[in-house]
């Protein structure tokens, strides 16, 4: 406070109960200090307290009351808490309900039934019999609550078309579970609070691990978490926006509508489901855009006009169409005049936004059937393979160019280049010596090459190569 560190809803504020010493007075008074009136403290602190406004006597800083408000900094206070307790008793074992994510935890935590164990040291990762130990247990505790149903093949709009039968429609009809659970919002939310913090915990670990495969595994874990979580309470809201967020992280952007949307119809007068809703929406928005495709990006903005008509959003759906009109216009100049390479540029350009790779395979055939020997269009479709991943026939282009132009020093190095790509790195090193041997005979040595070694990761290999650090110290 006293620094001007405060985040936005936060409010921490030192009441000081001042009490005259003057024993024929004994006036008490109170001051409040917070963040705009921090001076005040340090002028008490200067002065070392304040007069009494009856008889002037100098009444000393008294010890100062503290009062926390905004969810941010009382759950700060209660991580530090935590963590002492933690820390101060090594022989105990911790287990944990979560009521607000304590990050300091997460790298402790593992599930354990239905709340999770805080080991005492950090678990490097989880392991096979973890998520099928946690799975059990939960897909017995669903068959009790709601039935064990939901598998890793159930989508979804599945479950939201079952969320909305059973709790807005009760049509029980095929229901294995509580018929009381179902009328127990207290339940519901307890529940699926339960299942979302191990969820949470799963999601957290996707988040942090630099492990690719254990990446897809902890999403696949804390999606089927949450689908469980989901069933269990749909009108729980910090499920529902975990779950959006997990389902937008790995790409699921229409499950992340579709579940906002079942949210929205269970509780619409909730005024955050509304929220969640618009906020799937944009996310598929930007999504759309980014990649260019406009027709779904028009489709998303028109439902939003329907859900928000004073949103103002038809204007960036009037926008959306010009843009999906010039990419027509640009690809149909391509269609009809296929060896301009101005043509093939735009060309590959909007199937790369789209990351459509057939598109600009079937645009890179079609332009050359023109390109002959040509070196300027040889390098716009060996350029085109190396956009898509494809360094094979990038390579065959690269070395065609070798051969129509051997003594630029370019074409080697792009050469070395997709050979290291492609693990050859024999190869590679000997079109590198050849390369930083040109550039610097060359006299049109523009492009520094030696830098891009010296910097680039993918020859970092190579630097120390009794063939090639010589060259690189040696000046053009």
């Amino acid at each position: 406070m006293l620094k001007g560190a405060l985040k936005v809803g936060e409010d921490v504020r030192l009441v000081l109960n001042f009490q005259c010493t003057n024993a024929a007075c004994g006036l008490q008074a109170s001051a409040v200090i917070n963040q705009q009136s921090a001076p005040l403290l340090k002028q008490l602190e200067q002065t070392g307290g304040q007069p009494c406004q009856r008889c002037g006597t100098m009444m000393p800083i008294p010890e100062p009351q503290v009062s926390v408000q905004g969810t941010t900094a009382v759950m700060d206070i209660n991580a530090r808490l935590a963590k002492t307790i933690f820390d101060k008793n090594p022989d105990h074992e911790f287990y944990v309900e979560e009521s607000f994510p304590l990050d300091w935890m997460y790298p402790h935590l593992r599930p354990f039934g239905i709340i999770m164990k805080l080991e005492r040291e950090p678990i490097d990762d989880f392991n096979e019999e973890t998520f099928e130990k946690d799975r059990k247990f939960w897909n017995e505790y669903s068959k009790r609550l709601i039935g064990n149903w939901i598998t890793e093949e159930t989508s979804v709009p599945d479950i939201c078309e079952w969320a909305e039968r059973t709790y807005q429609r009760h049509d029980l009809k095929g229901f294995t579970g509580s018929p009381q659970f179902v009328r127990d919002n207290d339940a519901q939310k307890g529940f699926s609070k339960l299942r979302s913090a191990i969820a949470g915990l799963y999601s957290w670990r996707y988040l942090t691990t630099q492990n690719q495969k254990l990446k897809k595994r902890y999403a696949k874990e804390a999606v089927f978490a949450y689908k469980q979580a989901f069933a269990f309470g749909p009108i729980n809201p910090e499920t529902v926006y975990k779950f959006i967020n997990i389902l937008t992280y790995v790409g699921r952007h229409s499950d992340a509508i579709r579940l906002a949307t079942t949210y929205y119809r269970l509780d619409p007068a909730n005024q955050m489901s509304l929220i969640y809703l618009k906020q799937a929406l944009q996310n598929s928005e930007l999504r759309f855009h980014g990649a260019g495709n406009y027709a779904q990006a028009i489709k998303t903005v028109e439902q939003l006009h329907e859900i928000e008509p004073n949103g103002n959003h038809l204007i960036r759906r009037d926008f959306y169409k010009r843009q999906q009109g010039n990419d027509d216009f640009l690809l149909t100049a391509f269609s009809k005049n296929p060896s301009n390479s101005t043509n093939f540029i735009q060309a590959i350009y909007i199937h790369g936004r789209h990351k459509d790779t057939n598109a600009v395979i079937k645009a890179i055939d079609t332009f050359s059937k023109f390109a002959g020997d040509d070196p300027k269009k040889l390098t716009l479709i060996k350029n085109s393979y190396g956009l898509i991943g494809s360094w094979e026939e990038k390579e065959a282009i690269d070395k065609r160019l070798t051969n129509i132009e051997p003594n630029r020093y370019e074409t080697w190095f792009d050469l070395a280049q997709t050979r290291i790509q492609l693990g050859k790195t024999n190869q590679a090193l000997g079109d590198l010596k050849i390369a930083l041997q040109k550039h610097i005979t060359s006299e049109t040595n523009s492009t520094d090459i030696r830098s891009a070694v010296m910097t680039n990761d993918l020859f970092k290999p190579f630097r120390k190569h009794p063939e090639i650090e010589p060259l690189l110290n040696e000046a053009p």
